[in-house]
């Protein structure tokens, strides 16, 4: 934070006046991860400023956890749930992660959450006691919570997909239950890209592959984009939708979503295969 002083002749009163200052907006350094509780009450009682400050630091130490460690975090609120619910009578519980690579459309940021955390709870129906469907939207309510409600799960989960299996299902769902936890909109946040937490070397293809969309629609879909009132481009015909290593192969996956539809639409996505090899070429 850059600091403008202005020196007067009361130099006495006017340190003492920015020493007070610099004591009231002196943000508080974290030793560990608060909670959710500790990030409310600390943002109730100071400035925006100390809160940005605040939430930097919060955001900092979730981007220095590996995918294992955020994984087992969230893991541990679910067992913790399962251990503690009411509801069902579990025979059994699973959970799986994946990361979604998921990118603001409208601009050239990845969404910082990208966890993407598939559940299953095992249980006998005959066992209930009232209406299953009503049952089934109480445990996923309950689950969400769980799993929102610690820190890393609030920043870092971006979908929790939530299976329920009888006794005999040899893997058919009764029932399943989805949250996006997402967005709506395409809002800019500076405060992920105040912080380096992508991989080295990812943003910089991911730029690349966010201008070529960018120049693709605007030269595919011309007459579909869309312009804000201060001239911004927003996508829509096609988009820059996910970007990313995909850690099961340690390939680099890039998805652009078509929103739109061409007249010759064949010809169109004959023409992707070279224009795909090009984009290939720009960013090895």
């Amino acid at each position: 934070m850059k600091k403008f002083i202005i020196f007067f002749t009361c130099g006495i009163i006017l340190l003492l006046f920015i020493s007070a200052c610099g004591q009231e907006k002196q943000p508080e350094t974290l030793t560990e991860l608060p909670t959710p509780e500790q990030m409310k009450e600390y943002n109730e009682k100071h400035g925006e400023e100390e809160r940005i400050a605040y939430s930097k630091q919060v955001v900092t130490m979730i981007a220095e956890m590996s995918d294992d460690e955020i994984y087992s975090a969230i893991e541990d609120s679910f067992n913790e749930w399962a251990e503690n619910q009411k509801l069902l009578e579990l025979d059994s519980i699973t959970i799986d992660f994946s990361n979604t690579l998921r990118i603001n459309e409208s601009h050239n940021q990845k969404w910082f959450k990208q966890v993407a955390v598939t559940a299953g709870v095992y249980y006998d129906p005959s066992k209930i006691d009232g209406n299953e469907a009503e049952l089934v939207d109480k445990v996923f309510e309950d689950v969400t919570s769980a799993l929102q409600g610690t820190t890393v799960g609030q920043y870092k989960i971006a979908k929790i997909e939530l299976a329920f299996y009888g006794p005999e299902s040899n893997g058919a769902r009764r029932n399943e239950r989805i949250m996006d936890d997402l967005p709506n909109g395409g809002d800019f946040s500076e405060l992920y890209d105040s912080v380096d937490w992508q991989p080295k070397g990812e943003k910089r293809a991911q730029t690349i592959a966010y201008d070529f969309a960018q120049a693709l629609n605007l030269e595919e879909f011309k007459d579909d984009t869309l312009y804000t009132q201060t001239g911004e481009i927003r996508m829509a015909g096609l988009a820059l939708s996910r970007f990313g290593i995909k850690k099961e192969t340690n390939e680099l996956y890039i998805e652009m979503a078509v929103y739109a539809e061409k007249e010759d639409q064949g010809a169109f996505n004959s023409s992707l295969e070279g224009r795909s090899r090009a984009l290939y070429d720009s960013i090895i």
